[in-house]
């Protein structure tokens, strides 16, 4: 067993030095970033952790810090707001959402996972994936279990992970190198649960630690989750699981683990911005921005020394008045000459400095909307932003489309690399923890689920059809004025169903075609039973009229009975 671990531990160290190797090249880009933009954000060194030293001393003009801000923030609110349900289940064959049963079993489903949602620190951790996302281009969100909240979640930041793709480009490794103190180790890795706490996975230096009452000294953390080699289907024990999770200290000379266990899906959430062929991390809407944001700084530490020459210029002061004569070309920089042959000795500007500040800050000005068109922050800010006025709502939604279509590919991204994956994630722990309800029949015959994303940004992006479904029902309603034939190429009840799940509306307010079926009918039958009752209070009515009609007179009547004796 111990060679078993130390081969493992050999492993596990080996592939960390190759995953650091290839992801080298990120890591001085991913440094600039967070020098210019997102100052507080990277770890690129082991130390690197808990410093309260100011960082931001490279940003001069924040603009780019602000637009990333607002583009961070408004992901956050277009695609997962915690104020509004951002996805609905559904079947992925449409014949078995006709089943009332199905379709709220799914919905309570629904709420069931938005409440562990709520009640999990998932929204903030979400938030600051964002910060990574739009900042680096790569970010991880860890998904536990948690035996209080269902899960939680940890999001980590560029420089802490690496990792590796699968043959059809699917992360499904990560490495991570992260701090814990003494205390933090011992009461993650060795619990009490009420008896002598079991400090065997700990090294010597760590034991020693603990022992001397030194709880706050850091310890270097390793964590490899990776498929495991060991896998067997089926319920078994953690170590056998699909993907296998390996922790040790970094600098312990044994072969101790601290643990060793196992996870049935992937826990580690991948999100990419972009990606080009081949590559494994992700390129980000800071990347592209990186070069007007340094320009920037550069530009303003020019138009500071300008505006300081020419509130105070340097001086030329006569030569007399020093012995030795040196050029200070600097604000309120004295240069000492030898003066004419009777001027008086005075002070005077060295030269006039007259700087063109109007085209300096257009140039500037024109910086700054680059950097925020890199972040999109036309789209985000679209209503306030406006530079005039009178603009109307279909305008409105007509450029918010125009601006979708750039994100069209980064939300798609996100859908499969971020939320599908949560969602399956979340949804197979609350399965394994009991807190699903029954499975009606019409869903347990072989219904196999999928994911609708509802958000404001989804539904952004669906709005195309949903205008097509009424520009179809507008020109119909048009025609039908000089025709009524026309409305029986419409199908007016399937419309109502695609509008609806364009639209992503709660299914308990559409009825299912059976249940619609069945109202038409009994209303039918309500209808022939009223026409029938009509008919034959009309048949009493008449009777009664002739009842009392007299016949001993001359009138039509009696001719009309005289007659049918007659014949």
């Amino acid at each position: 067993m111990m060679a078993d671990l130390s081969s493992i531990r050999r492993e596990c160290l080996k592939r960390l030095g190759a995953m650091k190797a290839e992801r080298e090249s990120w890591i001085a880009h991913w440094r600039d970033i967070s020098d210019v933009i997102l100052p507080r954000r990277g770890r690129f060194t082991q130390s690197d952790r808990n410093k309260g030293a100011r960082r931001n001393r490279k940003i001069i003009d924040n603009t780019g810090t602000m637009a990333h801000r607002t583009m961070s923030s408004g992901l956050m609110a277009g695609i997962t707001s915690p104020a509004r349900p951002w996805f609905r289940l559904a079947t992925r064959h449409g014949q078995a959402m006709e089943d009332t049963d199905v379709k709220v079993w799914l919905s309570d489903v629904e709420t069931l996972m938005r409440e562990v949602f709520n009640r999990s620190n998932l929204y903030d951790s979400l938030a600051q994936l964002y910060d990574e996302l739009a900042a680096f281009g790569t970010a991880v969100l860890l998904v536990y279990e948690d035996f209080d909240d269902v899960i939680s979640c940890e999001t980590l930041t560029a420089g802490q992970f690496c990792i590796a793709p699968d043959r059809r480009g699917r992360i499904d490794t990560l490495y991570r190198e992260y701090s814990l103190t003494v205390g933090q180790v011992v009461d993650e890795f060795c619990p009490s649960n009420g008896a002598q706490r079991d400090l065997s996975c700990l090294s010597d230096s760590v034991r020693s630690s603990w022992a001397n009452g030194h709880h706050d000294v850091w310890v270097e953390i390793v964590q490899a989750i990776e498929p495991n080699p060991a896998y067997k289907p089926g319920p078994g024990p953690s170590k056998a699981k699909r993907y296998r999770s390996i922790w040790m200290e970094a600098n312990s000379s044994g072969d101790r683990l601290l643990r060793q266990s196992g996870f049935d899906e992937f826990p580690a959430l991948v999100a990419r911005w972009a990606i080009a062929p081949s590559d494994i991390y992700g390129q980000s809407p800071a990347m592209d921005a990186l070069g007007d944001v340094e320009q920037l700084q550069m530009q303003e530490i020019e138009k500071s020394k300008a505006i300081q020459k020419m509130v105070s210029p340097p001086l030329n002061v006569p030569a007399s008045l020093q012995s030795n004569t040196v050029v200070n070309p600097l604000p309120n920089g004295t240069t000492f000459y030898n003066q004419a042959a009777g001027q008086l000795p005075m002070a005077s500007p060295l030269y006039q400095v007259n700087p063109r500040l109007a085209e300096m800050q257009a140039d500037m000005d024109a910086v700054r909307h680059r950097i925020r068109t890199a972040f999109y922050a036309d789209l985000w800010l679209m209503i306030s932003e406006m530079d005039r006025s009178g603009v109307t709502a279909t305008e409105i939604d007509a450029r918010r489309e125009e601006k979708l279509l750039m994100l069209g590919p980064v939300l798609e991204r996100l859908h499969h690399e971020l939320l599908d994956p949560l969602i399956d994630r979340v949804f197979a722990i609350i399965a394994r923890a009991g807190l699903l309800p029954p499975v009606p029949d019409g869903l347990a015959e072989g219904g196999v689920i999928q994911v609708q994303y509802t958000s404001m940004l989804a539904q952004a992006q669906r709005s195309v059809a949903t205008g097509g479904i009424e520009r179809l029902l507008g020109f119909a309603s048009r025609l039908a004025a000089a025709n009524q034939a026309v409305l029986d190429k419409i199908d007016f009840d399937q419309a109502v169903d695609e509008y609806a799940e364009a639209i992503g509306a709660p299914p308990r307010l559409v009825l299912s075609d059976k249940k619609v079926a069945e109202l038409r009918q009994a209303r039918a039958q309500a209808q022939q039973q009223a026409q029938a009752m009509q008919a034959m209070v009309q048949a009493a009515q008449s009777a009664q009229t002739l009842s009392k009609t007299d016949t001993g007179g001359q009138n039509a009547l009696t001719d009309i009975l005289g007659g049918a004796g007659g014949a």
